[in-house]
């Protein structure tokens, strides 16, 4: 794409859109599509990829055999294009099916993982060429000692794809994995011991590159099985447990990845804070990890379900503020946009989902620009979830 259509198509992303309820002052919210039922793609999963001026994503369900899809989205025009209908394992081929992280672009093509599907209908990880429109797996996932069912975008690394899978290695709680993508030869560079063992279990996350290390997050297991936060050296295969979350009401269960700023690593946590919400267990919480030191410390705490619930994806940096979203809560009950300022604490909610016609339960956001990008499970008036973009 020639580069002043690339920077055009970015300059109307940045300021396209309709004012919508839920929004502050001087801040735009735009629905740039509403999923529907098939055959178009259902319940998007993960977040969005910026590649040439488009917008690249998958979705978990739908598609020609609801397997879920590949698509892509023109973000001046807001036309959706199915690229790609999963087809899974169940003796239709040995493609993926049912992918829930976002795509990694490497070179003007497009990788991810899907959860099931592949040669053993344990996951896999494919490759998506936009140029030709060809998909392929590169990896699938489910033969003896190795993992099963990866839920997270990839990293890249010295040309080699790193990730987790959530279940399966030698003890049943999940691995970190390293992949050649131009051979397709995977090894296991660390299988997680679980709670017995203080280690990890059942990392969803993406993993982080900071420091020549490989960082991550597991929802549960560590020393009071509240889950960790861990360092992987790709090299070596060593892991370290950075730390154990202690669990309610403390922060309790990470289950995104990490983003690095002046040597802290910050994520979230779905549970811990304050008693507000969920049972007692907590609002959920934004968290610093200093590489340095090891040591964690509270960024802030989510009060109330007016607040905002469960802050499950991954964090974006920009301009001295962390941006994420609540999978619940708000004004509405839907979910929110919020932004913490990493020097004081403060948080601000930027946007609520008003609603089920609008969407709900919003999904892990992508920065370009002065414009934020997401997605939402469910709602829009499809019911099947949105993309949208957000200007702050």
């Amino acid at each position: 794409m020639p580069r002043g259509i690339h920077v055009a198509r970015l300059a109307a992303l940045a300021l396209a859109g309709t004012v919508s309820a839920g929004t502050a002052s001087g801040q735009v919210f735009d629905t740039l599509h509403s999923f529907a039922t098939r055959p178009d793609g259902e319940s998007p999963q993960g977040g969005l990829t910026f590649l040439g001026g488009f917008l690249y994503g998958t979705t978990a369900y739908g598609g020609a055999a609801d397997h879920g899809t590949i698509y892509r989205i023109d973000p001046v025009t807001q036309v959706e294009t199915v690229l790609h209908d999963f087809v899974g394992w169940s003796g239709r081929g040995d493609d993926g099916g049912t992918p829930f992280g976002e795509l990694l672009a490497v070179d003007g093509v497009l990788y991810g993982t899907a959860a099931y599907g592949g040669t053993f209908n344990g996951g896999a990880v494919f490759r998506f060429d936009p140029a030709t429109g060809i998909e392929s797996l590169v990896y699938s996932f489910g033969e003896a000692g190795d993992g099963v069912h990866p839920r997270a975008a990839l990293v890249l690394a010295r040309g080699r794809l790193f990730g987790t899978v959530s279940e399966g290695g030698d003890l049943g709680y999940g691995a970190v994995f390293a992949l050649d993508p131009a051979t397709g030869r995977e090894s296991v560079l660390h299988t997680f011991g679980g709670p017995g063992a203080g280690d990890g279990a059942y990392s969803h996350a993406p993993l982080t590159l900071a420091n020549g290390l490989l960082y991550g997050t597991t929802p549960s297991g560590g020393a009071f099985n509240a889950g960790t936060a861990f360092s992987v050296d790709p090299r070596t295969g060593s892991e370290v447990v950075l730390h154990s979350f202690t669990g309610p009401l403390n922060l309790s269960s990470p289950d995104a990845g990490l983003v690095l700023h002046d040597g802290i690593l910050y994520g979230t946590t779905i549970y811990g804070g304050l008693p507000g919400c969920q049972s007692g267990v907590g609002c959920g919480t934004v968290f610093g990890l200093d590489t340095a030191t090891g040591v964690v410390f509270d960024l802030y705490r989510f009060k109330s379900p007016f607040d905002g619930v469960g802050p499950g994806g991954g964090l974006v940096y920009r301009d001295g503020r962390l941006f994420g979203t609540t999978l619940d809560g708000g004004h509405d009950g839907d979910g929110t946009i919020f932004a913490v300022n990493v020097d004081t604490g403060v948080k601000t909610t930027l946007y609520t989902f008003p609603g089920r016609s609008v969407g709900a339960f919003p999904r892990t956001l992508t920065a370009v620009g002065a414009a934020l990008y997401g997605t939402t499970s469910e709602g829009g008036s499809g019911g099947q979830g949105i993309a949208y973009s957000f200007s702050r």
